[in-house]
C-alpha cells in the first residue's frame, strides 16, 4: 500500500457514500474504512442503492484544492482501489465485485467510464486506473465522485470496496 499518499488523503479529505450497508455479523461498513489502511475492513453500499457511489471532499466538506495537497502543485493522475471486500476469499466471493467505474466531478460536468477486470481471488483484487486524460476534467477546487456502475454479482449482492487511494503527480 502506498501509505504516504493514503495517509495524506485521510488527513486532507473525507469520504462520503451514497449509502451504507447496516452493521451485521460483527462487521461495520462505513465509508471511512476506505482510508483506514486495513484491507480487511470495507465500505459496502446498501443493497437497495441502485447507483452506489463514493465522494471525496476536503475535511471541512468543501471541494479539495488538489494543488495544495503538499507545498507543490499537484494534479490528479489516477486512482487505486480494491474491488471487493478483502476479509477473506469466502467473503470476497459472497459480495459483488466491481467491473465498471464512472468518474465525475461532484457537479457532474465531466465524466469518464473505465471497465476493470474483476478478479476471482481476493489476493489479486487490486485496480489501478491512471492517466491524466481520464481525470483532467476534475479541476482544482473540485471533488471526486466515483460511481460503481456494473458488478459481477455475489451471493449476497452487496457492492463493497476495501481500500482507496488517489494518485497525484506533484512538481
Amino acid at each position: 500500500w502506498n501509505k504516504k499518499n493514503r495517509f495524506a488523503l485521510s488527513k486532507i479529505g473525507k469520504v462520503r457514500s451514497s449509502s451504507t450497508l447496516p452493521d451485521q455479523q460483527g462487521f461495520s461498513y462505513k465509508a471511512e474504512h476506505l482510508l483506514d489502511g486495513n484491507p480487511k475492513t470495507a465500505w459496502c453500499a446498501d443493497k437497495k442503492d441502485k447507483n452506489p457511489f463514493i465522494e471525496i471532499r476536503s475535511k471541512d466538506g468543501s471541494p479539495i484544492d488538489f494543488s495544495n495537497i503538499t507545498s507543490r502543485v499537484c494534479s490528479l493522475e489516477g486512482l487505486f482501489f480494491t474491488g471487493g471486500h478483502l476479509y477473506n476469499q469466502k467473503i470476497y466471493l459472497q459480495n459483488n465485485r466491481i467491473s465498471k467505474v464512472l468518474f465525475t466531478d461532484c457537479s457532474n460536468s465531466g465524466k469518464h467510464t473505465v471497465a476493470v477486470r474483476p478478479s476471482s481471488d481476493y489476493r489479486t483484487a487490486y485496480h489501478m486506473i491512471k492517466g491524466y486524460e481520464k481525470f483532467n476534467f476534475i479541476k482544482e477546487n473540485s471533488c471526486i465522485r466515483i460511481h460503481f456502475t456494473d458488478t459481477v454479482k455475489g451471493k449476497d449482492n452487496d457492492t463493497c470496496i476495501s481500500e482507496l487511494s488517489l494518485i497525484f503527480n506533484c512538481f
